[in-house]
């Protein structure tokens, strides 16, 4: 019997359809099914990275508040130890500050290709703010080294600071009152320094420092 070819033709396409349904298609239970799990995976992969930056954030600003109290721990014991040292000026402005000290015996530093140690001696401490690294930086070079014109490196004891000021308190004798100065006069030793710096990441709470710091070798006076 013979079959009209559009007749024919339409059977194979019915056909053709019901082959591909059958071997590749998907249901509506099975796309649910599918995009079920593909959101349960993303919320889980979510939830762990959120995690892990929350915790990451949490142990950076720790580190970032050791970091500034060891920074003004070792700041006290610098101005601990200031001398009178006539070759060794105070000086200091708002963003930068030095001073001699006397260092402990045990200080090591290396100068060039030299390293001095084991005498105490006169040394010039400095502090001061690095605008282009935003950190504040230390150094200390021993007296000797300096005669030599050899100066140690500066090394970075504060980092990720936004901003960083210093001022001077002095006794004004004939009042006996303390009074703020943002510079150091002639090279006399204040009585204070004070520091105020803020710091931390852009992640993390930035905080404040603010400390007054007394010096036992300058004049005595009121605290204020």
């Amino acid at each position: 019997m013979h079959i009209p070819m559009n007749l024919r033709q339409h059977t194979l396409m019915r056909r053709r359809a019901q082959r591909l349904k059958g071997g590749s298609g998907m249901t509506l239970i099975e796309m649910l099914i599918t995009l079920s799990i593909m959101v349960f995976v993303a919320v889980a992969a979510f939830n762990t990275v959120n995690g892990g930056v929350k915790l990451w954030v949490r142990a950076n600003s720790l580190e970032s508040a050791e970091d500034a109290v060891a920074f003004v721990d070792a700041f006290a014991a610098d101005l601990a130890r200031v001398i009178g040292f006539s070759e060794i000026p105070f000086k200091g402005g708002e963003s930068s500050v030095s001073f001699p000290a006397i260092n402990d015996g045990d200080y090591t530093e290396p100068i060039g290709k030299r390293t001095y140690s084991g005498v105490a001696q006169p040394t010039r401490v400095e502090y001061g703010y690095d605008a282009a690294t935003r950190s504040v930086k230390r150094r200390q070079s021993d007296y000797r080294a300096l005669c030599e014109k050899e100066e140690a490196r500066a090394r970075q004891v504060l980092g990720n600071v936004h901003i960083f000021a210093l001022s001077y308190m002095y006794l004004d004798e004939a009042s006996g009152r303390l009074v703020p100065k943002l510079h150091i006069e002639d090279g006399a030793v204040p009585r204070f320094v004070r520091v105020e710096a803020v710091y931390g990441d852009k992640l993390s709470k930035r905080k404040k420092i603010d400390e007054l710091i007394e010096i036992p070798a300058a004049p005595r006076g009121p605290r204020p």
